[in-house]
């Protein structure tokens, strides 16, 4: 029973309510006036009351203030209804997925610039930007194609220029790129670099304490089987466990073998699938032969090299290498290369 009285007091002040605040907001709208607020002090049904029916009759309203100081402010919007707007957007977008010219970026300025008019919520206006083109001087084009000659876009390499891609006619005809041509050491150099390693294994600790840390590795047992392997076959493939030492002590089991037993120059080219991989390798590797990185062992990345044609091993990206490999003319370096190693972490 209680209830039921509730439910009755309620809907009595819903229609007293309704009567006079219907036509308060009829006489707003009908007047030329922006906005209007009610100066009575209104109950908190009330104001919701008044607010929904804002919202029915296309109007905006708001409470400002607390306590006795509580007002509610009326503006003008457009005139629409909110059921109406929701009509007419879902028409305009379905216009727009039948293409009818009318574009998602202009439907938005339109309701953002009304809302602006009506003053309320200030956005941005939102005007559609064209796209600008770079043009250079023509005393640019000589300087912009020696740039992609030496580094082209593709993957940086210079060898690149041996496809005549990136070059026409006789331009830079007397530049190459000696990086992996095999280094100018005759047997008497090798022999001093044997000597050295030797010399520096007997007295520095360091150097001695990395050594044996490498004839511990998993891989070291496979060394003179590695070799045999090189020696006796065009392709090996080398499986391992990640950790093993098949990139670090690989390249250095070939050069120490040139080196050592041969008494030869030699070209070891080592290919890694990222360029942070080839550097911090080669980094690795001279410093387990304790030298700086650029001398023995070297490497050459887009953009970045340590190293020259006197480093015996090399380590680049994929890339490069493809593009050293189909090189053509007397600039190859083909020739040059004594051994090639693929570095895959592909499982078979």
């Amino acid at each position: 029973m209680a209830k039921k009285k509730k439910d009755t007091k309620h809907t009595r002040l819903c229609e007293a309510t309704g009567a006079w605040a219907t036509k308060v907001l009829e006489d707003f709208r009908a007047s030329g006036n922006d906005s209007y607020v009610f100066e009575q002090q209104l109950t908190n049904s009330e104001r919701g009351i008044i607010h929904q029916m804002c919202r029915t009759m296309g109007l905006r309203s708001k409470s400002n203030g607390s306590g006795e100081e509580r007002r509610l402010s009326l503006f003008k919007g457009d005139g629409i209804s909110k059921s109406d707007k929701r009509r007419m957007y879902e028409a305009r977008n379905q216009k727009e997925k039948e293409g009818d010219g009318i574009s998602k970026s202009y439907s938005k300025h339109r309701y953002e610039t009304r809302f602006q008019k009506a003053g309320g919520i200030r956005k941005t206006r939102i005007s559609p930007k064209k796209l600008k083109c770079v043009s250079f001087p023509p005393e640019a084009k000589a300087v912009l194609h020696d740039l992609f000659t030496r580094y082209p876009p593709c993957d940086g390499d210079t060898t690149g220029t041996s496809l005549g891609i990136y070059t026409t006619g006789n331009v830079n005809s007397n530049w190459k790129d000696d990086f992996f041509k095999k280094p100018h050491m005759t047997k008497h150099d090798i022999e001093n670099n044997v000597v050295s390693l030797s010399s520096r294994l007997k007295k520095e600790r360091h150097f001695r304490e990395i050594f044996e840390a490498r004839s511990k590795l998993p891989i070291a047992s496979f060394r003179d089987a590695i070799i045999s392997a090189v020696e006796s076959n065009q392709v090996v493939l080398i499986a391992g466990e990640t950790g093993c030492g098949k990139t670090t002590q690989v390249p250095q089991y070939l050069l120490d073998h040139m080196w050592h037993s041969k008494k030869e120059a030699c070209k070891i080219i080592c290919t890694q699938p990222r360029r942070i991989s080839a550097i911090s390798v080669s980094d690795r590797i001279s410093w387990e032969r304790g030298e700086t990185i650029g001398r023995t062992v070297g490497y050459k990345v887009r953009l970045q090299s340590e190293g020259g044609r006197e480093s015996s091993v090399v380590f680049c990206t994929n890339g490069i290498l493809l593009r050293v490999l189909i090189g053509k003319g007397v600039n190859s370096s083909v020739p040059d290369i004594t051994h090639i190693i693929v570095v895959t972490n592909s499982c078979f």
